[in-house]
């Protein structure tokens, strides 16, 4: 199995989704790595499940900067016009934050450092 560690910023606002086959709540959110002066991000789509899908609505937000890993799954599909295209999926297993210390109503605030999940359910 494959695990891949990533670092970057959060592109939008976590948001929770269900399953409907099993009514499992899955917390997805895209990641956009850096990759170099002149280039543009890898983006990665992270999809957190169990107790961390709390603490990632909890604790971050578009912009803010996480490491996650995971296990890798790659989409390949053909779109409209019959051109391939193929997208990152991570289902993660576990992440930290990149800058600890920030306040919120003048309080220093110092979240846990990482955080590591049991098994994905499916």
């Amino acid at each position: 199995m494959n695990h891949y560690i990533i670092q970057g910023h959060l592109g939008r606002n976590p948001e929770i989704e269900t399953i409907e086959k099993t009514g499992t709540e899955v917390c997805k959110f895209p990641v956009a790595v850096n990759q170099g002066k002149d280039k543009d991000p890898l983006w990665v789509k992270c999809s957190v499940f169990g107790f961390m899908k709390d603490k990632i609505m909890e604790y971050f937000k578009s912009g803010k900067p996480i490491t996650v890993y995971g296990e890798p799954r790659i989409n390949a599909w053909l779109n409209k016009e019959g051109d391939p295209k193929a997208e990152i999926q991570l289902y993660v297993k576990g992440w930290n934050f990149v800058n600890i210390g920030n306040k919120q109503n003048g309080q220093e605030v110092n979240p846990p450092e990482s955080v590591a999940d049991e098994e994905v359910p499916f």
